[in-house]
């Protein structure tokens, strides 16, 4: 049995990209992801043992070659990275690891990019949600206790009005409709910051 073709079948069953190469920038490996994303960037195949910079343009070298040689100088990188893909907005994780021999010397470069597209919509979907709990709270603490302590201080104030003219008393009601409408208001920009 070889191995090799099993290996080969794993990687390229991953939905991500999955690539490798040496300290001369040669692909030692890739799978079909890779092999795919590179044709519809670039319009050209790439293949193994090809510079891995063959047919990109120089923005794309300028842009990924910094991080390739730092890999390559040993560390370990891990980038979010927001890119237009055939016309749709998407993020991608990269991670990029140097590869060592026997004698821990460093021999290539392993590259892995995720789709995260999914994960980051949700995360953006959060924080919205956070800063519309946030707002709410405020206005339900804030802009709502005021009014309503009003309300209820003048509502017992009425309740216990026989001793105070009808002047004052008229006075009382229209402070409360006053704050019954200070309250609708608020109630109203609740109701559409819920349902926004």
């Amino acid at each position: 049995m070889n191995q090799a073709f099993f290996y080969k079948a794993l990687v390229d069953s991953l939905p991500d990209m999955v690539w490798a190469f040496d300290t001369h920038f040669k692909l030692v490996v890739a799978n079909s992801a890779f092999f795919d994303m590179r044709k519809s960037l670039y319009g050209q195949n790439i293949e193994i043992g090809d510079d891995i910079f063959t047919h990109v343009t120089e923005d794309a070298v300028k842009r990924w070659k910094p991080l390739y040689q730092r890999a390559l100088n040993g560390e370990r990188i891990l980038q979010d990275d927001s890119r237009l893909i055939l016309g749709s907005a998407a993020m991608r994780r990269m991670s990029l690891n140097p590869v060592f021999n026997n004698q821990n010397e460093i021999i290539g470069c392993m590259g892995i990019t995720y789709d995260i597209t999914y994960e980051k919509s949700l995360e953006l979907n959060l924080e919205e949600i956070e800063k519309k709990f946030e707002h709410f709270n405020s206005l339900t603490k804030a802009q709502l206790k005021e009014p309503l302590a009003n309300f209820f201080n003048l509502s017992n104030q009425l309740l216990n009005s026989k001793d105070h003219s009808a002047s004052d008393q008229s006075t009382m009601v229209f402070l409360l409709t006053e704050e019954i409408s200070k309250i609708t208001k608020k109630l109203k920009d609740l109701n559409d910051l819920v349902n926004y």
